[in-house]
């Protein structure tokens, strides 16, 4: 088998960035691909990640641990409308299904063109905004496998992007307010404005996100 043609440097530095956090992995050598389990604040608990090196970028892949059932056609359908309503408006990545296998992963890549290596922020948050994109959408994708709802998809797709704007809102009014005195009132005032008019979270999705996330062992 010929050898996947990949920067070496590149595949070193990443290795030294993941070493420095302490993130596990396997690297397989022929191919240039980096592969290690994350953690993942949401009913999927974890996601696989394949980091694979190539001469002036790498891409990476967060892959969901389920499958969609290719057999079921309106199953398929749906969730080719999920990839469509999710993608849009995305600037950091995108969902992307296997028609074949079911395969369902979010891509995203970072661009080392010029022998510019990205920093260890740069890598880690690459990981990170894919890991999160798979939490902010797992309740609509886990609807549409299993729910057997008869909502549009695009209102499940709404309702998630609701609800992480809300739990975000409502995490940067937390930090704010622990700063006191020194945040102006009517920014104060316009989070919550903000917050008041998304719709309201089911109890189950109350708690807070943490999105420092760290790999399993």
């Amino acid at each position: 088998m010929r050898k996947h043609d990949y920067s070496t440097e590149l595949a070193t530095h990443i290795c030294n960035v993941l070493d420095a956090y302490k993130w596990h992995y396997e690297f397989d050598a022929e191919g240039g691909t980096f592969y290690f389990c994350f953690a993942v604040h949401s009913k999927l608990e974890s996601a696989n990640i394949l980091l694979n090196v190539q001469r002036s970028q790498y891409v990476l892949y967060a892959i969901l641990p389920l499958a969609v059932p290719t057999e079921d056609p309106r199953i398929m359908q749906r969730m080719c409308e999920f990839t469509v309503c999710a993608n849009y408006g995305l600037s950091l990545g995108n969902f992307e299904m296997d028609v074949r296998d079911g395969e369902l992963r979010y891509h995203t890549y970072v661009d080392c063109d010029g022998g510019q290596f990205p920093t260890d922020r740069v890598v880690r948050n690459s990981v990170n905004v894919a890991v999160q994109m798979l939490e902010r959408y797992t309740d609509a994708i886990l609807e549409i496998l299993y729910g057997n709802s008869p909502r549009p998809v695009a209102d499940i797709v709404r309702d998630c992007e609701h609800r992480a704007e809300r739990r975000f809102s409502r995490q940067l009014l937390a930090h704010l307010s622990a700063m006191g005195d020194q945040v102006p009132e009517d920014l104060r005032q316009m989070i919550e404005e903000v917050c008041d008019e998304l719709p309201q979270e089911d109890e189950d999705c109350e708690a807070e996100d943490d999105f420092d996330e760290d790999p399993e062992d």
